[in-house]
């Protein structure tokens, strides 16, 4: 009798089990049904030769064709993997390096030559930016995409959007030559990327920062003996040091936070997906990394020290106060025992990467945001003294003593431009709570395995010593 008890409660739990499986089976077609769905058969491989030869086809198809972003044509998880691969990042010791001692900075006339000058750190240090890094961009572009594609480089014409008006027929050209199977929006993804980068009709977007070098930079300043845990970021873009700091944050096992500041209003719409997405996949708590909408150079007033406030609690202790109510500055990790008037006083490091002067306009003449662009109504000097050495004089009262302000900033390449490093290297020696560190560099390794030599500068100035 109570054999039989335990063999109906045993076929009773198997066909639980069973049936639970077959939803979950449902379940699982149904959402791979729907990834596939997202990116869609344009031309089928088996109708190539028709659409190459029907004239009046092709051009029906070319005149409804537009440009898909990522985000349009795949779902979240295809940045998973690049996930992972910062989560393996290991920092490698190029200072005694060929590369160190050859690397030359262009396009810096008073500073060519790399060198540190931090006790007990290496004299000069180069990051190497290999491809695998440079596809972890695809983190950020998977969100950001479309804002960077509404900035715009100064020597070009046209925006994006209007370059691949056109391309595309060379675009469906080359895809239909080199691609095999099906053409996809996909496709049409990948080779617009391939023919913007191409010879016949190249177009020179705005760059992004690659996450891999603020990681890098983190890595590199703690390994050495200054402890980054608090990261601030004057100028953050579309959020790839927030992606950087978010990855340290995970391989210190917790205890990160990153401020950063930003006016441009389009990135704001997808800085917090971008980051929930992320701290979701690595378990971290979200609300420790927060970008604000404002212009650090002149209204950032909320992170300067207000009269003290009484916050009610069981100690009934005083705690700083701020202009800004909005921000719940604990959990971007401010001390709460920090008496007013130093509390800006806590950031290990500022690390960014400024505009390069009027390289890139990131946001349209016109539109919501235009006239917070630091470039604008300013020339060369003005922009100088009112943008890079007012954020470096603010950003000055908010390191602790010993941190650090690292910035990615170097002349344009373009035979027009306006050659800036000079004034702003100078102009920082008035700056007297900073002292001028030198600079490390890093540099990209190129498909073929062999190293570029243009080295990119990242300037180190040091609190305090």
């Amino acid at each position: 009798m109570l054999f039989n008890y335990f063999l109906i409660v045993f076929l009773l739990l198997l066909c639980i089990i069973l049936f639970c499986n077959i939803i979950l089976q449902k379940a699982e077609r149904t959402a791979g049904a729907e990834k596939k769905d997202k990116d869609k058969i344009l031309i089928k491989e088996a109708d190539r030769e028709s659409y190459l030869k029907d004239i009046k086809k092709r051009k029906e198809f070319l005149k409804t064709l537009k440009y898909k972003y990522l985000r349009e044509i795949m779902y979240p998880n295809v940045i998973d993997d690049n996930i992972k691969s910062m989560l393996n990042t290991q920092l490698k010791n190029y200072e005694d390096s060929e590369i160190t001692k050859t690397s030359i900075i262009q396009h810096t006339e008073n500073f060519t030559k790399p060198y540190l000058d931090i006790k007990g750190f290496p004299k000069q240090y180069n990051i190497i930016v290999t491809q695998e890094h440079l596809t972890n961009t695809i983190i950020v572009d998977y969100f950001q995409e479309k804002c960077r594609f509404i900035c715009k480089r100064k020597e070009e014409k046209d925006t994006f959007l209007q370059w691949f008006e056109k391309a595309k027929t060379l675009i469906i050209k080359t895809a239909l030559k080199f691609a095999s199977g099906d053409i996809t929006y996909k496709t049409i993804y990948n080779y617009t990327k391939i023919v913007s980068h191409g010879q016949l009709l190249p177009y020179y977007s705005c760059t992004e920062f690659v996450p891999d070098i603020a990681l890098a930079v983190f890595m590199f300043f703690d390994n050495y003996g200054i402890r980054i845990r608090r990261i601030l970021d004057m100028s953050a873009g579309r959020g790839s040091r927030m992606v950087g700091a978010i990855i340290w944050n995970k391989m210190v096992n917790g205890g990160c936070t990153y401020l950063g500041v930003d006016p441009d209003p389009c990135s704001h719409k997808y800085y917090n997906e971008m980051r929930d997405y992320i701290c979701s996949k690595l378990n971290i708590n979200p609300e420790a990394f927060q970008v604000i909408n404002s212009e650090f150079e002149k209204d950032f007033t909320h992170l300067l020290p207000s009269p003290e406030i009484k916050e009610k609690s069981g100690k009934n202790e005083t705690k700083p106060g701020f202009f800004n109510e909005e921000i719940d500055w604990k959990k971007i990790g401010l001390k709460e025992e920090i008496a007013a008037g130093d509390v800006v006083n806590d950031y290990d490091i500022m690390f960014s990467s400024p505009p390069y002067f009027d390289l890139e306009v990131y946001v349209p003449p016109g539109t919501e945001g235009a006239e917070k662009q630091s470039i604008v109504g300013s020339d060369c000097d003005s922009w100088v003294n009112n943008f890079i050495i007012v954020s470096m004089r603010k950003t000055s009262n908010m390191l602790r003593d010993g941190g650090v302000l690292a910035m990615n900033i170097e002349n344009s390449q373009r035979e027009d431009a306006v050659h800036y490093m000079e004034k702003i290297l100078d102009a920082a020696k008035d700056i007297e709570t900073l002292k001028f560190r030198g600079c490390i560099t890093f540099n990209n390794k190129r498909y073929d395995g062999t190293l570029s030599n243009i080295f990119h500068p990242i300037w180190i100035w040091q609190k305090h010593v």
